[in-house]
Parts: C-alpha cells; sequence; structure tokens
C-alpha cells in the first residue's frame, strides 16, 4: 500500500531574479484547483496499490489565451530529488498525469503549471499563417526574443559563475 498526501507549493531551482518575478507578478495567475486524489477535502493520505499508477487530476487554468503547460513532480517522502511527469489536458480545463511510486511508503506529490510563451508563439503564428497572414514580421520578432532569452540565459549563468569563482577564492 503506498500513501499519498498533499503538499504546500516547493521552490526548487534557482533563484529568480527580481525583474523576472516583478514581471510575472504583474499577470493573473495559473490557477490550480480540484486537485485528485485527495481524501475528505485533503487532510488525510489517498492509499493505492503499490505497482499501479497512481492517476493524478487538476484543473488549470488561467485569464487569457496562452498556451499552458503542467508537471506532476512526486516523491517518497526520505527521498531528496523529485520525479517528473506532464501532465495532459483531457478537455474543459482538466489536465490528468500519473505516478508509478516503486515501493511501500508515504509519497508526496504536487503540481506546477505555468504560460508556456513558446508554445503560446507557436500558436499564433500557426494560426495567422491558416488564415493566410504574412506572418514574417513575427517570425523575426520571435527569433530576436528567443535569441535575448538565450543571451539572458548565457550571460547569467556566465556571471553566476563569476560570482562562485570571486567567492570561492576569498
Amino acid at each position: 500500500m503506498v500513501l499519498v498526501s498533499r503538499i504546500a507549493a516547493v521552490r526548487e531551482g534557482k533563484r529568480q531574479d527580481r525583474r523576472a518575478a516583478s514581471a510575472a507578478a504583474l499577470r493573473p495567475p495559473v490557477v490550480i484547483d480540484r486537485v485528485t486524489p485527495q481524501v475528505s477535502g485533503g487532510p488525510f493520505a489517498a492509499k493505492r496499490i503499490i505497482g499501479r499508477p497512481i492517476a493524478v487530476e487538476a484543473d488549470i487554468f488561467a485569464d487569457g489565451h496562452d498556451v499552458l503547460a503542467a508537471e506532476l513532480l512526486w516523491q517518497a517522502v526520505d527521498e531528496k530529488d523529485w520525479q517528473r511527469a506532464p501532465l495532459a489536458p483531457i478537455g474543459n480545463d482538466r489536465w490528468r498525469g500519473a505516478l508509478l511510486p516503486k515501493r511501500i511508503g508515504r509519497h508526496l506529490f504536487m503540481i506546477e503549471a505555468w504560460r508556456d510563451e513558446y508554445a503560446t508563439l507557436c500558436h499564433a503564428l500557426e494560426v495567422k499563417h491558416r488564415a493566410g497572414i504574412d506572418v514574417a514580421t513575427e517570425i523575426a520578432d520571435a527569433r530576436a526574443h528567443l535569441v535575448r532569452l538565450k543571451l539572458e540565459r548565457i550571460v547569467g549563468s556566465t556571471v553566476r559563475r563569476l560570482m562562485w569563482t570571486r567567492m570561492s577564492s576569498c
């Protein structure tokens, strides 16, 4: 038997810069609601049989027409690393994924959802192209945006590496 319990969101990964956090705060949130499995509204662990996939579903939505993406993260309580699996839309803002615990014991899971800017860009270009609208300008803008993102990532990692080198040499 596997026990699965809900937990609050866990922040993992690298620290985001202040500009990105400020920009994200200005956008309407991505809502994750009606997560299953849960027992009596969430305070109790759901029990499952080992070796069988556990279906996890949630309503995920946001204002606007942006394309969304979501992942299911899970781990055994005594493990350090989270395992990830994509969630897929099944219609009417409902998303589904599955986790497969490898052993008996308490497991934790959470769902992360975000606006997929690249998928939104691709969708917008596809719609305009199908409508017969010239997309040359949009493609040039998209290319410049992607180059900027790549440069920001490279510059950010270089700055972090330089800071680490400077701090290590002190």
